[in-house]
C-alpha cells in the first residue's frame, strides 16, 4: 500500500465531488472528496483537527482493515504523522451487504474487538468485480462503542450512530452476554444506606444468595416490616413488587413515595415481557458486585424469593469474563499462554479497579527463545529482582509456580504487585483504597476470584505511608 504525502497533491486539478464543513460543538467533521479522472482515483482529505484521523490506521494495525478487505484501496494520506486521508481506486456501486462479506466483517470484529460504524449497504462498492468498503474511517474498540454513541446523540449528529441494524445488533451481542444464574447468585450487593441497609439486614449478608436465604424466611419478614420507614423503605417495596410497568425514577418521586401502594398500583410484568426488557436495557453491574443497576437486582431477587426462576440479566462482558478488561491481549494471541504470566497492574484490570496502559508480562526460557518481535504495547520484564520474592528463584519459577489460571491465562500471585504499591501519589493511594474495597465487599470470594487464597492475595501487604 502506497503512502502518500498530503504535499506532494495538487487537489486543484482534481474535480471536487464533496465537500462537508462541519463542526459539532468542538469536535471538527469536515471533509473533502476529490476525484483524479486522468488516473481515476478518489481522494478523501480531511483536517489535521478531523476527530476520525486516524482511526484507519488503527483498523489496520490491529488487524481489522488489510488489502483482501479493502481491494480499492491505493494507500493513506500523511502529513507530519498525522493521517489526513485515503486515495482509491474507482468503483461501481452495488449497495448490497452479501452475507459472505457481512461474515467477514463479523469475524473481523470478534478478532480484534473493533468495529466500523459507518458500516451499511449504501457504503458497498465493487472494484473489479471484488467487494470493498468506500467509507473507511470511524472504526472503534468495542469498549468505546458506548462513549462514541452517547457522544453521537449528545452532538445532535444526524443518523443512526451504527447505520446497519444488524451489525448494531451483532456488536451488542459481544459487548453484553447474559449472566447465569450462579453468577448472579455469587455476586455481593453495595453495602450502602437509603434503603441498602434493609435489604441486606443491617450489613449481616453479603450477596445475593444470602438475601434471598434470608427473605424466604417468613419470620425473617415480618421482622424487617417491623422496621420499614419512609427514609429506608425503597429498595424493600421494590423486591416485594418484582417487575413493573412504568416505575417512575426514584430521584424524582423521591423514596418517601416509592411505597408498597405506589408498586402494587403498577401493572405487573410478565416472563416474556421480562426477558426482552433485560436484554434491550443491559444492567450496569460492575464486576463480580453489584452497586448500579439495584433496583432492577432486587426486583430479580423478589422473583427468586417467590420460587419464580430466575430470567438472565445482561451485561457487559467483561462482567461475565473479566478477562475482557485488559488491554493488549490481542497483541500476544498467538502466543501459548502457559509460557508467560500477567505482571503489575494487569490484575487490576481483571477485578475491575481499572484499564492496563500497557501489558506487561514475564516469560518463560522456552518462549524468549521463540519469539522475535515484542508487539506494541506489551513490555516483557525479564530477570526483575521485584519477582524474586515469596521463594519464587526466577522468571521460570514465576511463570509456572506463582502464577494462578484464570480462564486460560496465568497471572503472577496479586501479592508481588500489592507489596509495592506504595501510596506516594495520588493513582496509587486510589488503587490501595479500590483494592481494599474490592475486598470488603467480598469480591475477592467469587468466581473466578475465588481460586486465589488470602496468602497469594496478599492484602495485608499493601504498604502504609
Amino acid at each position: 500500500m502506497i503512502q502518500y504525502s498530503l504535499d506532494e497533491i495538487d487537489v486543484t486539478k482534481f474535480k471536487t465531488i464533496k465537500a462537508r464543513q462541519k463542526w459539532y460543538d468542538n469536535q471538527d467533521h469536515s471533509r473533502w472528496v476529490f476525484y483524479d479522472e486522468s488516473n481515476k482515483l478518489y481522494y478523501k482529505i480531511w483536517n489535521d483537527t478531523y476527530i476520525r484521523k486516524n482511526t484507519i490506521v488503527d483498523a489496520f494495525e490491529l488487524g481489522f482493515y488489510d488489502s483482501e478487505m479493502l481491494p480499492a484501496l491505493k494507500g493513506l494520506i500523511f502529513w507530519e504523522g498525522v493521517c489526513r486521508g485515503y486515495v482509491m481506486g474507482e468503483c461501481e456501486k452495488y449497495g448490497v451487504l452479501e452475507d459472505g462479506f457481512f461474515n467477514d466483517v463479523k469475524k473481523r470484529t470478534n478478532d480484534t474487538n473493533m468495529f466500523a460504524y459507518d458500516l451499511c449497504p449504501n457504503h458497498i462498492f465493487k472494484f473489479n468485480g471484488k467487494t470493498t468498503i468506500i467509507d473507511l474511517e470511524g472504526v472503534y474498540l468495542l469498549n468505546q462503542y458506548h462513549t462514541k454513541k452517547d457522544e453521537h446523540h449528545s452532538l445532535g449528529i444526524p443518523g443512526r450512530f451504527v447505520e446497519y441494524e444488524p451489525y448494531e445488533d451483532y456488536i451488542t451481542s459481544l459487548i453484553y452476554k447474559p449472566l447465569s444464574e450462579e453468577q448472579f447468585l455469587s455476586m455481593p450487593l453495595q453495602k450502602g444506606k437509603g434503603g441498602k441497609e434493609i435489604i441486606l439486614n443491617d450489613y449481616k449478608l453479603t450477596t445475593v444468595k444470602d438475601v434471598i436465604d434470608f427473605y424466604s424466611d417468613k419470620n425473617n419478614v415480618k421482622h424487617i416490616e417491623s422496621k420499614l420507614t419512609s427514609d429506608n423503605w425503597q429498595y424493600y417495596n421494590c423486591m416485594m413488587a418484582e417487575f413493573r410497568h412504568n416505575v417512575g425514577d426514584h430521584h424524582k418521586l423521591g423514596w418517601e413515595n416509592m411505597t408498597k401502594e405506589y408498586y402494587e398500583s403498577l401493572s405487573m410484568m410478565n416472563d416474556d415481557e421480562i426477558e426482552t426488557f433485560l436484554k434491550n436495557s443491559p444492567a450496569p453491574f460492575d464486576v463480580c458486585f453489584i452497586k448500579h443497576g439495584f433496583h432492577r437486582a432486587v426486583s430479580m431477587i423478589g422473583r427468586m424469593i417467590k420460587g419464580k426462576p430466575y430470567i438472565p440479566f445482561y451485561v457487559k462482558s467483561n462482567v461475565v469474563n473479566p478477562i475482557d478488561n485488559i488491554n493488549y491481549l490481542d497483541k500476544i494471541k498467538d502466543w501459548p499462554k502457559e509460557e508467560y504470566t500477567i505482571v503489575q497492574s494487569g490484575i487490576l484490570a481483571l477485578m475491575g479497579i481499572r484499564k492496563n496502559s500497557d501489558l506487561d508480562v514475564v516469560i518463560s526460557s522456552k518462549l524468549k527463545k521463540e519469539i522475535k518481535e515484542i508487539p506494541s504495547g506489551i513490555e516483557v520484564m525479564s530477570n526483575r529482582a521485584k519477582f524474586q520474592v515469596f521463594g519464587c528463584k526466577n522468571d521460570d519459577d514465576l511463570v509456572y509456580n506463582y502464577s494462578v489460571n484464570i480462564d486460560g491465562y496465568n497471572f503472577a500471585e496479586p501479592r508481588f504487585y500489592f507489596s509495592r504499591i506504595w501510596p506516594d501519589r495520588s493513582s496509587k493511594v486510589e488503587d490501595q483504597k479500590r483494592i481494599l474495597n474490592f475486598r470488603v465487599r467480598g469480591s475477592y470470594d467469587v468466581k473466578p476470584f475465588s481460586k486465589i487464597n488470602n496468602e497469594k492475595w496478599g492484602f495485608e501487604l499493601l504498604p502504609k505511608k
